[in-house]
């Protein structure tokens, strides 16, 4: 899977991480991510599983004009 600078992850292993940002995509199958809980971590594809998040915005059904 690609990851690209600026995506939300999450370490599926490690859940008491929190999320994190890529801040390196995949160089050699490693990617560098800065976790809320646990700091910036250079990652092994073949060992870490990460689950990119998918923020979702709350939309208002009445919107001002």
């Amino acid at each position: 899977m690609e990851y690209v600078r600026g995506e939300r992850v999450r370490c599926l292993g490690r859940p008491e991480w929190g999320s994190g940002f890529i801040e390196k995509g995949n160089c050699n199958g490693k990617v560098k991510v800065r976790f809320q809980g646990m700091g910036k971590m250079t990652l092994d594809l073949k060992y870490a599983k990460l689950l990119k998040v998918i923020e979702r915005r709350k939309i208002s059904r009445y919107q001002p004009l």
